[in-house]
């Protein structure tokens, strides 16, 4: 990972807080609002699960959010929380940046358990293996075909990284088809994501990012 010292946040990037004394806490999610150097960065109210948990001064958090194919990391501590007159927080300016970059291309191994259905039919859920996960798709494993190049397809899988886990239903269409062979008992199917919106994007980046550290460190 790199050292970033020209950071500047964006107003409305993305922005996921995790409590780095209670690793047992679901991460928050919130949005930048505002940027003084040197000063603070300052977030809408952080949310989990849709609650807004009151933050005490001096929580510390390691703050990621993501920029294009970058995912930035620092630690960070609550400066001030306040409600009035909306509810907002300011952190401190981080001391040290990491980043890494994620091309859209680069597939992680995962060998992941989803569920897998046709969007446009009545078909119930299959069981479905992700083998490989990037950021803008993924390459699946059925033992029964799943449609046609072109055909959208609903995925469904729980994400986890770190002490975080969120399930979430994905839609995505067949770009690949690769038939079995005699040597093969499974169909694949190469499907690219649809339509993500801000929080699945985020959760699919700390995914890969989480996977991409995992595979550095061995």
């Amino acid at each position: 990972m790199d050292e970033k010292s020209d950071f500047k946040a964006k107003l409305g990037d993305i922005v996921q807080l995790q409590y780095t004394t209670f690793s047992n806490r679901e991460r928050l999610n919130a949005k930048v609002i505002g940027y003084a150097p040197n000063k603070s960065l300052i977030l809408s109210a952080p949310v989990a699960s849709g609650q807004a948990p009151f933050l005490q001064e001096k929580q510390k958090f390691i703050v990621r959010m993501v920029r294009g194919i970058q995912v930035f990391a620092f630690e960070s501590e609550v400066i001030k929380y306040l409600t009035s007159p909306y509810a907002h927080v300011h952190l401190s300016q981080p001391k040290k940046i990491e980043a890494i970059t994620v091309r859209n291309s680069r597939r992680v191994n995962t060998e992941t358990v989803i569920s897998v259905q046709p969007s446009t039919s009545d078909a119930l859920p299959a069981p479905a293996t992700m083998l490989n996960t990037s950021l803008t798709g993924a390459l699946i494993k059925t033992d029964n075909p799943l449609g046609e190049i072109g055909d959208n397809l609903i995925l469904s899988s729980e994400f986890a990284f770190h002490d975080f886990q969120k399930y979430l239903r994905l839609n995505a269409i067949i770009r690949n088809v690769i038939q079995p062979d005699n040597n093969a008992d499974a169909y694949r199917y190469g499907v690219e994501f649809q339509g993500l919106d801000d929080d699945q994007k985020l959760i699919i980046h700390g995914y890969v990012y989480n996977q991409i550290v995992k595979e550095m460190e061995e």
